[in-house]
């Protein structure tokens, strides 16, 4: 029917975007132990959580990892991470308030 085929699509794409959430902040804390890399991390990682923030509801866990990693690159790169990380990008959908904290 219509509707498991566009619950199957949803699932694909939330698996898609999991994975790549989870590879772009496995990628920043390769940089962090490296040292070296580490604003490109910071970068990446906030590009992906805009791309994929429309599924931000089904992230949680990627997100909380996502945004502890950012802010271990933003001290690093001497940034305020509250100013970095997407949060209007991931919305009051996931429970994130202004300033990243969970709800």
């Amino acid at each position: 029917t219509e509707v498991a085929k566009d619950l199957l699509d949803t699932l694909i794409e939330v698996s898609a975007a999991r994975a790549q959430l989870s590879a772009v902040v496995k990628e920043g804390i390769h940089a962090l132990s490296a040292g070296k890399g580490e604003l490109k991390a910071l970068v990446s990682i906030v590009a992906e959580i805009r791309l994929t923030a429309r599924w931000a509801p089904y992230l949680k866990e990627e997100l909380e990892a996502a945004r502890m990693t950012c802010e271990a690159l933003a001290e690093v790169n001497k940034c305020d991470a509250t100013q970095i990380f997407p949060w209007q990008a991931v919305g009051a959908s996931t429970g994130y308030e202004s300033h990243g904290e969970l709800s």
